[in-house]
């Protein structure tokens, strides 16, 4: 199953061009109801699992950042 993640800031616009892009590729719309699911299925608070979320992502940029520089041999 292919996933396309949209992150903003309130105000952004990211759910309406999420929607779209969800249109123009045929794909499923989803928001918040992963973060639902994943709470309830685990019993977590959504705020804990949204924080777990970026903090892993914010983890995974971090290294694919470190990665890259090493690479240039920066």
């Amino acid at each position: 199953m292919a996933i396309v993640t949209i992150r903003g800031t309130l105000g952004s616009g990211a759910p309406e061009i999420g929607k779209q892009i969800a249109e123009r590729l045929h794909f499923d719309y989803v928001d918040r109801e992963i973060i639902a699911d994943v709470a309830k299925r685990n019993k977590w608070s959504e705020e804990s699992t949204a924080a777990k979320e970026m903090h892993d992502r914010r983890e995974q940029h971090r290294q694919a950042n470190t990665d890259n520089l090493n690479e240039k041999g920066v």
